[in-house]
């Protein structure tokens, strides 16, 4: 069984593309598996870059509603641009060289946070989103077993005011906020960004380079709702995953 389990998962470890393609599909440890441990992968990379180079670049990655309500289609050179302004962004803010780097994007499902999830891939920086509208006790929950050092929110002022501000004030650790959010244009902190300002350069290339990860190195954490006792993180891989 577990021969047969290795021969039909070296058959599809082509469907993705490797930075350095694994030479052993499993390590068998007694009862745990690491899988594809030597190859080396960016899931970033997989999102975008290898449907620009197979011919898809300009074909519609995304399909969403912008801040006025209208329908806009971000292609796959477009996504990839975007990503790289975003990091350009985040490199301005904070050391993203760091190796215990970890973010929690605060936010709904959007082209912002779409954007901040491959920003993150792409970086080799291990990220957790966590559901934008948590009371502040639960966000302080994930705060304190993560310790993460970025926290990007997409969330409005008022919500961000009421449960993130005050989540962030009782964890008491240096950490540094970015919010995405036109509700704070407002303000002159350099760590507001204005989503529609971001997707004006959608047509501006930077090409920063893809880091090369390891396949069993963290990709995301996501964790469970807590409803039920402490939230748990769970921690998905890279090539496993993106497989």
């Amino acid at each position: 069984m577990y021969n047969n389990i290795i021969s039909y998962w070296e058959k599809k470890v082509d469907l993705v593309a490797w930075i350095n393609k694994p030479n052993k599909i499993a390590i068998k440890n007694q009862n745990k598996i690491k899988w594809f441990d030597d190859g080396k992968i960016n899931v970033a990379y997989n999102c975008t870059q290898k449907n620009i180079l197979e011919g898809n670049g300009s074909k519609r990655a995304i399909i969403f509603l912008n801040e006025k309500n209208e329908i806009e289609n971000v292609s796959y050179q477009q996504l990839s641009n975007l990503v790289d302004h975003f990091i350009k962004y985040l490199r301005k803010r904070v050391n993203l060289d760091k190796k215990n780097n970890l973010i929690i994007i605060h936010a709904k499902a959007s082209i912002t946070s779409v954007i901040s999830m491959l920003a993150c891939a792409k970086l080799g920086i291990t990220q957790s989103v966590i559901f934008e509208e948590l009371p502040k006790e639960a966000i302080l929950k994930r705060l304190k077993i993560l310790k993460p050092n970025i926290f990007i929110s997409g969330c409005n002022k008022v919500k961000f005011n009421k449960d993130v501000r005050p989540a962030i004030n009782l964890y008491k650790k240096k950490i540094t906020i970015i919010n995405f959010s036109n509700d704070f244009l407002k303000n002159s902190d350099k760590n507001i960004l204005n989503p529609s300002e971001l997707l004006k350069k959608k047509n501006q290339p930077l090409n920063f380079p893809f880091k090369s990860n390891k396949a069993n190195k963290p990709l995301f954490i996501l964790f469970t709702s807590g409803s039920t006792g402490e939230p748990k993180g769970i921690i998905h891989s890279s090539g496993g995953y993106l497989l």
